[in-house]
């Protein structure tokens, strides 16, 4: 069962700093984001550079950048782990952008884990050698300053050692709005931020051992659906019967017979499991709690003060995260957050190709408008576009051919 009980005892310390293990010094190219740094990212050495800059920044090699920071709080308590890693990821942006070290001590929420380090550093590697300062009577983190240009900003002579900020700020901030890079920007910053801990690799390399899972021999279906998703989204959220005909496809078009399925709903389970018997599949998913409801919110739709719905649920999904980053063949709702974050964790290796229906969607009906409007769009032309995206993603992966062969041989579907 993937629950609290999964994780290290406390005699096995999970350290949220790492030891001294300084980064290659990287050249900084010039950033299009004035508040984040966003390079631009046209070629796979560009992705190395990018990838080389972030790590240089957190893993730094002269001490004293330790003496500078950003302080993240993770605050966020509506946010699921999807929304989260995408606020912090935000976050690293700010920090690299202003030459600080990115650092996230313990915060009085302790929503992820109820051990130390109390934060998701239970169940990822630390992403600093360099530890969190005392917050006490440290300034928050502003936009404020901006006309006097980004060199004000990253001068240790005219601004703070170390700022303060929090998850929630970020999701209330403006400073990233209409912001919609790459995905290979996420891919960069997730990395670094969401490398497994030992026990997730284990516990994910079990439950695909036991699966039969490895390689590209399998397709991962996220079927996100609870009473609260349904009233945010509305008719956004595919209803689970939309999953069959996708799954069918995709199965077809890969021969394949496993799916892997990624539900925290019962009915989900008992679907799947009708389906694919009917149909001579076979179907692995983790042993964790579900219910019809998001976890974190009790019966009475008040959410909870103790936040052991998160503690239980993010066990299950820093495994599920893991075994579906692996995977070549992903379907998710659109709308979740989950999707994304799953997405930029497929992207860990430069070199391997990404296809998604989405994507493919969107860019098929710009090109109409191109010819419609000989070769001009406009904001409308783009809203109107953004329409034609399913609400259900198949996303695809085809790996480089270095890493198809590695797959093909089973060595690599669990690398850290």
């Amino acid at each position: 069962m993937l629950n609290e009980e999964l994780l290290p005892p406390l005699s096995v310390p999970l350290l949220d700093v790492a030891p001294w293990q300084p980064g290659r010094p990287a050249r900084r190219a010039n950033s299009t984001h004035f508040f984040m740094y966003v390079p631009r990212m046209e070629s796979d050495a560009d992705l190395h550079s990018l990838r080389a800059v972030i790590r240089a920044n957190q893993f730094p090699a002269d001490p004293a950048a330790c003496n500078r920071t950003l302080i993240l709080w993770d605050d966020a308590l509506t946010a699921g782990l999807g929304y989260s890693a995408r606020l912090i990821a935000l976050a690293l942006l700010v920090a690299v952008q202003e030459h600080r070290v990115l650092v996230m001590p313990d915060h009085r929420t302790r929503r992820w884990c109820g051990r130390p380090p109390y934060t998701l550093g239970c169940y990822y590697e630390p992403i600093t050698h360099c530890s969190a300062p005392n917050s006490s009577g440290t300034p928050k983190w502003s936009t404020r300053g901006s006309s006097d240009g980004l060199e004000h900003r990253q001068s240790a002579e005219y601004s703070s050692p170390h700022v303060r900020m929090s998850t929630s700020q970020v999701h209330r901030s403006v400073f990233w709005y209409k912001f919609h890079p790459p995905n290979t920007l996420w891919s960069a910053t997730h990395d670094l931020l969401y490398r497994p801990r030992s026990w997730v690799r284990d516990a994910a390399h079990c439950i695909m051992r036991a699966g039969g899972l490895h390689g590209g021999n399998y397709v991962v279906v996220h079927a996100r659906f609870s009473a609260e998703k349904k009233k945010e989204r509305g008719g956004g959220l595919p209803p689970l019967s939309a999953y069959l005909p996708l799954t069918a496809q995709v199965l077809r078009r890969a021969n394949l017979s496993r799916v892997f399925l990624q539900t925290s709903t019962p009915v989900a389970v008992d679907l799947f499991e009708k389906w694919t018997e009917e149909h001579r599949l076979k179907l692995a998913y983790t042993a964790n709690p579900r219910s019809t409801h998001d976890l974190w919110v009790v019966g009475s739709g008040r959410r909870s003060s103790n936040h052991s719905g998160e503690r239980l649920s993010v066990v299950a999904q820093s495994v599920n995260a893991l075994i579906a980053s692996r995977s070549r063949h992903f379907i998710s709702p659109s709308s979740s957050m989950w999707t994304w974050f799953v997405r930029a964790l497929m992207g860990k290796r430069i070199g391997d190709l990404h296809i998604d229906s989405g994507g493919a969607a969107y860019e098929g009906c710009l090109a109409e408008q191109r010819v419609e409007h000989d070769g001009n769009l406009t904001l409308d032309d783009r809203k109107r576009c953004k329409k034609s995206i399913p609400n259900l993603l198949d996303l695809h992966r085809e790996p480089a051919a270095l890493h198809a062969k590695a797959e093909a041989a089973g060595q690599s579907d669990l690398d850290p």
